[in-house]
């Protein structure tokens, strides 16, 4: 969405996708690039990756302390009675 609107965006996610955890960085195991980070609340974990015009560092920056609020609303929309819909 950031691209099309050509406006900054930042990727947040629950799960990693790919790559593997070092030092609270994902890295990609076959080039060794960091393609993102963990960030810890609490007991949970989320991942961090850069988007259109920002950078990993920057991402970890302007989420460093819990989940964005935006997202837990977009996700609890998402879920009805525990089920997740697709």
């Amino acid at each position: 969405v950031g691209y099309a609107l050509g406006i900054p965006s930042i990727g947040v996610a629950k799960s990693m996708l790919i790559g593997s955890v070092a030092d609270d960085r994902v890295i990609d195991k076959e080039t060794g690039e960091v393609l993102g980070a963990v960030i810890r609340d609490g007991k949970k974990a989320y991942y961090v990756s850069s988007g259109n015009r920002v950078s990993v560092a920057s991402s970890v920056e302007q989420l460093r302390g819990s989940y964005p609020e935006v997202l837990k609303r977009a996700h609890n929309l998402c879920t009805v009675e525990g089920h997740v819909h697709t």
